[in-house]
C-alpha cells in the first residue's frame, strides 16, 4: 500500500503544469467572479493577464469588454468586443454587448447595426432577442435620441 501511495505521489509531482490556454480560462473564471463582486478594475487586470497567456481566445476579450463597459470605459469595451468578434464572428451575445456599449455612447447608428446583427445571429434566443429588440425599438422610434438630448 505504501508503495502504491509513493507511486501516486511521484505521478502527481511529475504531472505537467496546466497549459497556457487552460490557465487563461481558469483566470477568466476568476475575473468573472471579481466582476460580479463589483471588483471591476481587478477583473480587468485579471482578464488582461489571461489574454497575455491565450490571445486567441475570444471569450477573454468578451469578458474584459463587459468589465470595461461596466467601468464606463465604452471605447475600450468596443475595442475588446471588436477583437472578440474578429476571433469568433458568430457570437450573438458579443454583438449585443457591443451594441449596448455603442448605445451608451449615444452612437445609435453603430448600436443599431450591432443590435440587429445580434438578433440575426441569435437563433431566436430570447436572452439576446428581447434586450436587443428593446434597444432597437428605442433607437428606431427616436426615443433614444430624445433621451440623449434631454427631451
Amino acid at each position: 500500500m505504501l508503495a502504491g501511495l509513493a507511486a501516486l505521489a511521484t505521478l502527481v509531482s511529475c504531472a505537467p503544469p496546466p497549459d497556457a490556454r487552460t490557465r487563461a480560462l481558469e483566470m477568466q473564471n476568476e475575473a468573472y467572479g471579481m466582476a460580479r463582486e463589483g471588483r471591476v478594475e481587478e477583473a480587468i487586470a485579471r482578464y488582461t493577464e489571461a489574454i497575455g497567456l491565450a490571445p486567441e481566445v475570444a471569450l477573454l476579450y468578451h469578458g474584459r469588454g463587459v468589465a470595461y463597459r461596466d467601468s464606463g470605459d465604452y471605447g475600450a469595451a468596443i475595442a475588446d468586443f471588436g477583437r472578440a468578434l474578429e476571433l469568433d464572428p458568430g457570437r450573438a451575445i458579443t454583438y449585443l454587448e457591443r451594441g449596448r456599449a455603442h448605445y451608451a455612447m449615444e452612437d445609435f447608428g453603430a448600436a443599431e447595426a450591432d443590435l440587429q446583427r445580434a438578433v440575426d445571429a441569435s437563433g431566436s434566443d430570447p436572452d439576446i432577442v428581447y434586450p436587443a429588440q428593446k434597444l432597437l425599438d428605442s433607437i428606431r422610434s427616436g426615443d433614444a435620441a430624445l433621451d440623449a438630448a434631454g427631451e
